[in-house]
C-alpha cells in the first residue's frame, strides 16, 4: 500500500465477527463479484443511478481487504479461525481498548485500526507498537472528527477538521515516539466537503498512506454519490492509497460502487 501500488478497495463485515464460519463465507463471497450475486436491492440502487449496465460491462469487481469490528473480547476468540479461512487481508478494528488490539495482532491478524488519541494507556500503546513490529503488522491511525478526544474538542470547538487533523498527527507523532512507522492514516467526517479538506491537509503533514471513506454517509442513492464525490474528489488530485464506500447495504455493494469509482478514474 502507497508508493506506486493500485489503489485497493476496502468493505466492512456487519455481522458479529464471533460467528467465523459466517464470516468466512461473507468474506469469500466478497472475492469476485458479479452481478447475479447482488441482493436485489444493490441490483435496483445501481440501476437508479443508471450504473448497473457499466458494472454488467465491468465485472467482476473485487475486493482486496476486509476490516472487522472487535467490541469485546468474545471477538477476538474466532480470529485465528477467520484469518485461515479468509483469501485476503483481515484488519481487526478497535475502538478505545488496547487489549482488544493485542489480542488481535497476537490472533494473527493482517493489520489493525485504532485511535491512539482515545486511548490514554501509553504503556499498552507502545506494547501494541511492539508486538506490531515483531509482527510486520502495520497500524491504521483511524480519526473520526464526530469522536474527538475532549481536549482536542475544547481546543478546536467546531472547527472539525482542523481538530482532526491535529489530533491524526499528534496520534502519528505518538508512534513514531515508540519507534513505530509501518503506519497509514485516515481522518473521515460525515460531510463530502470536510473530508476533502481535511485529507488534502493531513496529506500535506505526513508521508503515509491514505484511507479514503466518508464516515455515516447514509443510506441508498445519496450515499453513495455523497462517498463518490468525498472519494473521488481525492482520488483525482492524486490523494488516498484505499478506499472504503461506507454503506448502510450490503458490504458486496460498497466493493461495487468502490469498483465503479476506480474504473472511471482509470485506477482500475
Amino acid at each position: 500500500m502507497g508508493g506506486t501500488a493500485p489503489v485497493s478497495i476496502q468493505t466492512m463485515l456487519k455481522q458479529p465477527t464471533r460467528e467465523a464460519s459466517e464470516a468466512i463465507r461473507t468474506i469469500r463471497s466478497l472475492v469476485e463479484i458479479t452481478p447475479e450475486i447482488l441482493s436485489s436491492r444493490d441490483q435496483e440502487l445501481l440501476k437508479m443511478l443508471g450504473m448497473w449496465d457499466p458494472f454488467v460491462q465491468s465485472a467482476p469487481a473485487r475486493c482486496d481487504v476486509v476490516r472487522l469490528g472487535i467490541p469485546h473480547e468474545d471477538s477476538i476468540a474466532a480470529l485465528p479461525e477467520i484469518v485461515k479461512g479468509s483469501p485476503i487481508p483481515i484488519v481487526a478494528d478497535i475502538h478505545f481498548d488496547a487489549r482488544l488490539a493485542l489480542g488481535s495482532v497476537r490472533s494473527g491478524v493482517h493489520k489493525i485500526r485504532i485511535n491512539p488519541g482515545n486511548i490514554s494507556d501509553q504503556v499498552l500503546l507502545k506494547e501494541l507498537a511492539d508486538e506490531c513490529r515483531s509482527r510486520s503488522v502495520p497500524i491504521r491511525v483511524g480519526v473520526n472528527a464526530g469522536s474527538l478526544d475532549r481536549e482536542t474538542r475544547a481546543m478546536f470547538g467546531n472547527d472539525l477538521v482542523a481538530g482532526a487533523v491535529h489530533s491524526a498527527v499528534q496520534s502519528l507523532n505518538l508512534m513514531e515516539s515508540f519507534g513505530f512507522e509501518d503506519l497509514v492514516v485516515s481522518i473521515k467526517t460525515s460531510t463530502a466537503v470536510e473530508t476533502i479538506r481535511a485529507c488534502e491537509a493531513i496529506a500535506s503533514e505526513c508521508r503515509y498512506p491514505l484511507h479514503l471513506g466518508v464516515t455515516e454517509a447514509g443510506v441508498g442513492e445519496s450515499a453513495i454519490v455523497h462517498s463518490w464525490v468525498g472519494v473521488g474528489t481525492l482520488l483525482a488530485r492524486g490523494i488516498g492509497n484505499t478506499v472504503r464506500i461506507s454503506l448502510t447495504e450490503s458490504p458486496a455493494l460498497e466493493v461495487v460502487c468502490g469498483h465503479l469509482l476506480l474504473k472511471s478514474l482509470n485506477l482500475r
